[in-house]
């Protein structure tokens, strides 16, 4: 990704933590003007007590529930800034394996033949699917014919999921892994720890060792 992409994911994720620290910040003054309105509550002053009563209401309309409060953790935070920031397409070619692909031979007129989903060492399909781990979701999924296949493979790095973990599951923890170094480390360092923390293989992982980074399977 270019370097205005990078510091704009960064900007973001800055941003959010910012929101999260000034929602802190009101809980606390919210917390000690109900403290005063107790106190005021039998006061005279009561031009005090209503401001104070203004001020809260103001402060409760700005806060979000406790539920969201809660989920507003540090990666909730990262995912939603590698997501909400559009990035192009020049990107450093790492992609997740999803699965492969064909039409099935049974169908019917209205709605034609059926996609199914195959074995991952199917020699028979039709296409397989890949996820880039640095674009947005929407925007991530990468469908390569098998006649195309054979350069699309030479051109990246794919990461198989091992088989004990769902291709999707397996895509997030990478995706996770790479916004976290890029933000704090930057994204040389961010390509750097994904091609170190996963062994490169020319078979899929099948191990205990957790997932394995695989080129050229």
């Amino acid at each position: 990704m270019t370097n205005e992409s990078y510091n704009n994911v960064k900007n973001k994720y800055n941003e959010l933590i910012s929101k999260r620290e000034s929602i802190d910040e009101l809980q606390s003054i919210l917390e000690k003007l109900e403290e005063n309105k107790a106190k005021l509550e039998m006061d005279l002053n009561v031009q005090e007590y209503v401001s104070i009563l203004e001020q809260i209401d103001q402060i409760i309309k700005m806060l979000p529930s406790p539920d969201e409060r809660k989920s507003m953790t540090d990666e909730h935070l990262l995912w939603i800034a590698a997501n909400q920031v559009v990035l192009e397409q020049n990107t450093n070619n790492i992609y997740v394996y999803m699965g492969t692909y064909d039409y099935s031979d049974e169908g019917d007129i209205v709605h034609g033949s059926s996609v199914i989903e195959l074995p991952d060492d199917s020699t028979d399909f039709g296409w397989k699917l890949y996820k880039n781990i640095e674009l947005v979701d929407y925007n991530a999924d990468k469908i390569v014919p098998k006649q195309e296949l054979g350069n699309f493979e030479k051109e990246t790095t794919i990461l198989y999921a091992p088989k004990d973990i769902f291709p999707d599951i397996f895509y997030r923890k990478v995706k996770k892994a790479f916004f976290e170094t890029l933000i704090k480390f930057g994204q040389e360092e961010a390509v750097e720890k994904i091609k170190s923390e996963f062994d490169i293989k020319n078979i899929a992982p099948i191990s205990e060792e957790g997932p394995k980074l695989i080129k050229n399977r």
